[in-house]
């Protein structure tokens, strides 16, 4: 059974920092100040602290790996070949739709609940019906073979034969997060990131090439993936028994995450076929940071997932409002800082990409819509499915529209206006279906 941490816990677990009594003090009333918070910010502080910390260092460790890799491939690939790599991995995206990407959080909430055993169920899967998704990879090799584009015919191939190894061994996340192993999670994380991270770029030095760069990412991501995944079998042995609904719920979430999937692809596929390739490379570098801002403060989704799923509807009602509050205006110091330091960051780092700051500045403002993650999380974690298909189908078909109309009327920059505006409404109608379903739970 999964238990709040305690004074005491917190203490065991620090065992060799609370070996100095002054120290051990400091730390005694540490918590209690944060206990003591928790009747104004209606939330669990000493487990979110303990969480968050090892979260933020993971995101942290992410962040700056990646921010490493984009700083080597804006400065070392040609603008071109950049571009046409951001589209294959776009391409590669849509075909992992196939894989159930819905089972992560299927299994998050299943392993909360108490079905380790699924851990196995959920890989097994996810890896049958990857194979729908290479019949496709395959035949969209062949097409472009067909009329002679040599590049995304070997890129759709490498895509088709590394498709079944790429994502669906990623359940280890899922996993250790349902555990609320923090740590585990963080440790493992950091470790398929930075090695992936140092193949592309030796990769990139010894031969920047598109086949090369390609190969090195879909091969290193699924090698320490695989690893990673047998390790974290190797030392919990998860055990008990399979969630029945585990499968079933995973479908649903794939399904209606079909259309916001697309969606999040779509930006670089339109792109590429209206603007092409360089285009797409200056979109990425101008949307890299703010998106790497995004995923620093989601880290509350990897804590709210897990707690949500064990708690009741109305005791997430009483604080959800008050919730999302506190991500607005913390979201909100985020972008007046980026706003700030943009220029000086891509005079320092994309030297190449300059004329791009104003468009990372104004993409930075979609910053406001991760206030509705806790909405997000609880409608994830007491399945609330009907919801959701509002919710992804009504924010995915007007992000596809808008984007293609921005693009086709004004280029970038519509592009860029089109996921911010999507972005809040798709913020705007998550926390009000989520209020409602709390409400009338």
């Amino acid at each position: 059974m999964l238990v709040r941490p305690t004074a005491s816990g917190w203490r065991k677990a620090h065992r060799a920092v609370t070996m100095c009594p002054m120290i051990e003090r400091g730390m005694e009333r540490f918590i209690r100040l944060l206990k003591w918070g928790e009747k104004y910010t209606k939330t669990d502080m000493v487990y979110l602290f303990h969480g968050g910390f090892w979260l933020t260092v993971g995101q942290v460790v992410t962040t700056l790996s990646v921010l490493a890799l984009g700083i080597v491939f804006a400065n070392v690939l040609p603008k071109d070949v950049y571009g046409t790599y951001k589209y294959l991995l776009a391409i590669a995206g849509i075909f992992s739709l196939f894989t159930l990407p819905g089972m992560n959080v299927a299994l998050i909430r299943a392993v909360a609940r108490g079905f380790g055993g699924s851990y196995y169920s959920a890989t097994s899967t996810r890896f049958k019906w990857s194979f729908i998704g290479v019949a496709a990879a395959f035949c969209g090799a062949l097409y472009y073979a067909y009329f002679g584009n040599a590049d995304l015919s070997f890129g759709l191939f490498v895509i088709a034969v590394s498709l079944p190894f790429f994502d669906t061994f990623t359940s280890y996340n899922s996993f250790l997060q349902g555990k609320k192993d923090f740590r585990t999670y963080v440790t493992t994380g950091a470790f398929v990131q930075i090695g992936s991270v140092l193949i592309m770029i030796s990769a990139a030095f010894i031969n920047p090439t598109l086949h090369v760069i390609l190969i090195s990412y879909l091969a290193s991501f699924a090698l320490l993936r695989i690893t990673t995944w047998v390790y974290v079998r190797e030392r919990y042995r998860p055990s008990g028994p399979v969630d029945p609904e585990v499968t079933g719920y995973a479908k649903h979430l794939s399904v209606m995450n079909i259309l916001s999937q697309m969606a999040s692809q779509a930006d670089s596929i339109l792109l590429f076929h209206f603007l092409g390739p360089v285009e797409v490379a200056t979109y990425a570098v101008a949307i890299a940071p703010p998106e790497h801002m995004k995923n620093l403060i989601s880290t509350v989704d990897d804590l709210l997932l897990p707690r949500f799923s064990a708690r009741s509807a109305s005791e997430i009602h009483n604080s959800l409002f008050f919730k999302v509050v506190m991500m607005f205006v913390f979201s909100a110091a985020f972008i007046g800082i980026y706003i700030l330091v943009a220029p000086f960051a891509f005079h320092l780092l994309f030297p190449k990409y300059v004329s791009a700051v104003s468009l990372s500045q104004l993409f930075s403002l979609s910053l406001l819509s991760v206030a509705s993650a806790p909405a997000t999380m609880f409608l994830q974690a007491h399945k609330k499915v009907r919801e959701q298909y509002y919710a992804n189908v009504a924010s995915s078909l007007f992000q596809i529209l808008s984007m293609t109309l921005g693009v086709m009327w004004y280029g970038l920059f519509g592009l860029v206006i089109a996921r911010v505006i999507t972005r809040y409404l798709s913020a705007f109608l998550r926390f009000f279906l989520a209020k409602s379903a709390s409400r009338a739970a």
